[in-house]
């Protein structure tokens, strides 16, 4: 049997009804400032209505309410400009950022953890997991790696005139980085990581 076309119009309709009843909308005509504070460099959503931003001198937002209202969480220290968060899931959120800048939460943003490679420094744009345990972190001419979900790291590679800026998990247990004038592949033993001129 078909679907006739009023039909298929009606179902349209009532759907865009329930969405709009279902969530709140915030501005008819446009955009609207519902948070005005400096935000650095990334937002993501940690659950259905819980939401992280990072900022400088060491400061994570948070929301509960879908970004309406924000709770400042200082988790660092000054001269740490947070970057990157990368949501594993909810028991596991991580931040990278400026001046040896990681850190860990294990209870959706409420608290952060300092989980910083030890004997090595450096500034970290980019940070991506491929599970709980096996993640990478990467910037100014440095790539390091975790097989404990961040209580340690081992310095992988330092590469040259390189900025690493941006990480995505591409399946097959690999990460892929990617840099100012090379792209990392690890290969399919993590933590073994190849690089490629682009």
């Amino acid at each position: 049997p078909c679907i006739h076309e009023s039909k298929i119009s009606e179902i349209f309709f009532l759907s865009f009804l329930l969405f709009q009843n279902t969530f709140p909308i915030l501005s008819q005509n446009g955009w609207e400032t519902v948070f005005n504070t400096y935000i650095s460099n990334d937002i993501k959503f940690i659950s259905s209505n819980i939401l992280i931003a990072t900022g400088d001198d060491g400061k994570i937002y948070r929301s509960t309410n879908t970004g309406l209202n924000w709770e400042l969480h200082v988790a660092g220290t000054n001269g740490q400009r947070f970057y990157q968060i990368f949501v594993f899931n909810q028991s596991n959120v991580f931040i990278c950022g400026f001046n040896n800048a990681v850190y860990k939460s294990s209870d959706l943003g409420s608290t952060w953890l300092n989980i910083r490679p030890l004997g090595f420094s450096g500034h970290y744009y980019t940070i991506s997991f491929l599970d709980s345990n096996n993640g990478v972190i990467a910037g100014e001419s440095k790539i390091a790696t975790t097989t404990n979900g961040g209580i340690n790291w081992e310095l992988k590679r330092q590469v040259q005139n390189t900025v690493f800026r941006g990480s995505y998990y591409s399946g097959n247990s690999s990460i892929i980085l990617a840099g100012d004038s090379s792209v990392a592949l690890p290969n399919r033993h993590y933590g073994i990581i190849e690089l490629s001129s682009d």
